[in-house]
């Protein structure tokens, strides 16, 4: 009988989910953003008027699009 350790890191066929490549939980990327309020952004934007000339991407999405790929190393918003 194969004992299957219970908790985040296995999976249910008792692999370590290290071992498959799988990520359990949260990317870095959202742990980041998790830090930043939102509601100071949002003030921001207001008391600056930043939205006001947006067509299709507000400024909170154009700024989640820029950190991410600032912190993953795009050349372009293209890639």
């Amino acid at each position: 009988m194969k004992i299957i350790p219970s908790g985040d890191w296995f999976s249910s066929d008792g692999l370590r989910l290290q071992e498959c490549g799988m990520t359990s939980g949260r990317t870095v990327f959202a742990q980041l953003i998790e830090h930043l309020s939102h509601k100071e952004f949002q003030k921001c934007v207001a008391r600056y008027g930043g939205d006001r000339y947006a067509k299709k991407l507000a400024c909170g999405e154009q700024y989640l699009a820029m950190a991410f790929a600032q912190l993953t190393y795009r050349e372009s918003p293209y890639d």
